[in-house]
This record gives C-alpha cells, sequence and structure tokens, in this order.
C-alpha cells in the first residue's frame, strides 16, 4: 500500500497546477444527485469543526436527488487528506506533499516514474494512512473518519476528491480534472474539496451553526391555501408524491399552487460565534428545491446586519410564553417559483416546444417539493435540514 501511496503522489505531482474546484452547479432546483456541502465534526466533540493534531476528524457530505426514490446505493467516492498547500497555488487545490514531489531534488525521478504511472481506481472500500496522507475508497453517501498526524504542523489540512453516482471512482494522472468515474457518461461525476481547519493552543474552537437558530415561515398570502405546516425533517421520509394530496387534505402538509412564494428566512444572533477581532462570523443560508428555482443562492447575516423585532400582522409585538416580546432576529425574504399546473389541452405552443425541447415531464398536481436547507459559517461550520410541500 505505501508503494500505492507513493505512485499517488507521483502522479499528482505533475498535475498539480490543474486543481479541482467544487462542481456544484449554481442553480437552486435540484435536478440531478448533488452533493450539498461538507460537514466536519471531531469524534467525541461532534460539534466542534477544528480538530488538534491528534485526534481524528468525521467528515461527512449530505447527497441528495430529485426522486424520492433517488438513494446513495450506487454511489462511490474517492477522497485524499493531505496538507493544504503553504505556497501561492492561485486558488487551487494541491497537496503541499505533492508541490514537494515536484518541486524537490527528485524531480527527474518523478519525471521517469510518471513515464509508466497508471490509473488507479477504487476496487474495494478502505481508508488507509501512508506517508502523511489519507487515502479513502467509500460506497453510499460519503462518510469517514480522518486522522490528522500528532506531529501535523501546518495550519489547515486538505481534503479533495470525486463524489460518483454511478461507476467506481479514480485518478488517472492523464486526466485534465485528474479525478473520474468509470460508469456511465450521463451519471453525475462531483469534484469535492475543502480545507480542514487545525486547533492551535492560542486560537478559539469554531463550530457547526446549531440548526435549531434557523426558521423558515412560508407566506402563502399571494396565492395558495394556509392549511398544514412545512413537514418536519424526520417525518419527511414517510412521504410519497402519490400521497401528497391526502396528507395536505388532512392539514399535515401544507400545500401551495403553482407560482410565486415568499419564504421568510430567520437567524437567532445570539447563535453567531465571536471572532478573535470582536466581529462576529457570518452566517450563509442556502435553500434548494426539488421543483422550482430560488430567487438567489445566498442568504447572508453577517456583522452589518441589524437584528429586527417580531411583529404580528397586526404590527404588534409577538410575545412568548412568559407574555415577553420574543428576542429580536435576523430576516429576510426571499421568492421561490414553482412552475403552475396547466392542463395539457391548454398548453401554449411556446409551452409544449420547451417540454419536449428539454425532455422534461411538465408540472403535474399534486406534487411533492422537498427543501434542503444548508447553513454555512464559512469557517468550515455546517449544518442541513430538510421540508417538504405540497404544489398543486
Amino acid at each position: 500500500m505505501d508503494k500505492l501511496l507513493r505512485l499517488l503522489l507521483l502522479c499528482l505531482a505533475v498535475v498539480a497546477t490543474v486543481g479541482c474546484n467544487d462542481d456544484l452547479p449554481k442553480a437552486t432546483e435540484i435536478a440531478r444527485m448533488r452533493v450539498l456541502g461538507a460537514q466536519l465534526q471531531v469524534v467525541g466533540d461532534e460539534m466542534r469543526t477544528t480538530p488538534r493534531p491528534g485526534e481524528r476528524v468525521h467528515l461527512t457530505m449530505p447527497t441528495v436527488f430529485p426522486k424520492l426514490d433517488g438513494n446513495v446505493d450506487d454511489v462511490q467516492s474517492l477522497l485524499l487528506r493531505c496538507t493544504a498547500p503553504t505556497q501561492f497555488t492561485g486558488g487551487l487545490p494541491i497537496c503541499q506533499e505533492f508541490l514537494d514531489a515536484a518541486l524537490g531534488d527528485d524531480a527527474a525521478d518523478v519525471a521517469t516514474a510518471l513515464d509508466t504511472a497508471e490509473r488507479f481506481t477504487c476496487a474495494v472500500p478502505l481508508v488507509f494512512d501512508s506517508m502523511g496522507v489519507t487515502l479513502a475508497c467509500l460506497t453510499g453517501e460519503p462518510d469517514v473518519e480522518l486522522s490528522i498526524p500528532e506531529d501535523f504542523e501546518a495550519d489547515n489540512a486538505l481534503y479533495l476528491g470525486v463524489v460518483c453516482e454511478d461507476g467506481a471512482p479514480f485518478i488517472d494522472p492523464t486526466e485534465p480534472t485528474l479525478f473520474g468515474c468509470d460508469g456511465d457518461a450521463d451519471a453525475e461525476s462531483i469534484l469535492v474539496n475543502g480545507q480542514i481547519q487545525i486547533l492551535r493552543e492560542d486560537a478559539p474552537a469554531n463550530h457547526n451553526p446549531p440548526i435549531e437558530a434557523l426558521s423558515l415561515e412560508f407566506d402563502s398570502d399571494i396565492k395558495g391555501y394556509m392549511r398544514g405546516e412545512w413537514l418536519p425533517p424526520d417525518e419527511e421520509t414517510e412521504l410519497t408524491d402519490t400521497q401528497c394530496e391526502r396528507n395536505a387534505d388532512e392539514e399535515r402538509l401544507r400545500d401551495v399552487v403553482g407560482g410565486r412564494h415568499e419564504i421568510m428566512v430567520r437567524w437567532d444572533p445570539d447563535a453567531r460565534e465571536e471572532l478573535e477581532d470582536g466581529t462576529f462570523e457570518r452566517v450563509e443560508i442556502t435553500i434548494f428545491a426539488t421543483d422550482g428555482e430560488m430567487e438567489r443562492r445566498f442568504t447572508l447575516f453577517d456583522e452589518f446586519d441589524e437584528p429586527v423585532a417580531r411583529l404580528d400582522a397586526d404590527g404588534d409585538p409577538i410575545l412568548d410564553d412568559d407574555d415577553e416580546p420574543i428576542d429580536p432576529v435576523f430576516e429576510q425574504p426571499i421568492d421561490w417559483d414553482p412552475p403552475r399546473w396547466v392542463p395539457e389541452d391548454e398548453w401554449t405552443d411556446a409551452e409544449r416546444e420547451s417540454f419536449e425541447e428539454k425532455e422534461i415531464r411538465p408540472p403535474f398536481q399534486n406534487r411533492l417539493v422537498r427543501f434542503f436547507i444548508t447553513v454555512r459559517d464559512g469557517r468550515g461550520g455546517f449544518a442541513m435540514t430538510t421540508r417538504a410541500i405540497c404544489v398543486r
């Protein structure tokens, strides 16, 4: 296995200038398999994202699909954990070990070895540490514990690799993107990378954002029905598309008609962590949906935002159980625009042509829409929750 890691170091050194960037599309609609982020949890202190040398960090990557029957059974991934670059790389995610191999005294030996370097493909699940690098071949949703060596001296570790919807992941020095998937060409191959900040004695720890600080209010005053609520995440797995209308009729699940709707995004300002300079971290919230686009991808709350008082429809303060005004919160509205259902005999020529050209199913009645809401703090912290709704 040491020979394998040495081969990987040699192969990656020659393509260090290529790099691998996050392959997520910019849109908020879940049309294909998506990896929505990466959550870091120090083993034994799960809210902390910053491991110390000698600790292990649990890395998971939430992987979602547009349909309820989508699953991760066939998903495979290949990940490397190494040292983040300590020199300028133009923002490219390159292991420092690879740069050292490429720029060291043995450069001629590196070039010679690359003449015979071959593709490495993940054949079986494994996690292996050697030469300061961790190699992980995984099945299912990416989920792995990565070790930080006790003698790790850099400020940040780096992880990078590929998540394959179909087929085995591989590393190939002849590929422009370095990583790839041996599977259906139409399946998703998602390149991933990120840094892991190492905790030192003189620095404060970073933690994942508490998801309970997030609240979402669906405003259907424009169009739709007021029955039901957003479906909590622990109940979402019970739903199927065919149950959508029944659940809405039983007022278990809110239902709306297609068209523009407003979602009010709120965040508790007390949940932010204070930084070393006395300012507070910025919170970045994204709502993904399996149908319809959000008006923007990011909702940001930073030190320049002012909390606002919670008021009811009459403009009076909302009170808690002790009849005291609820604490002010950050809030921003965002529009969501799911397509409206139109009977086929009422399609316009433009709508019919659009459906046929894009080879998509037109909006249908009583469809379940799921939402995946992510929260990031820009320093490695990540959290996610889900909701669901019916569109009639």
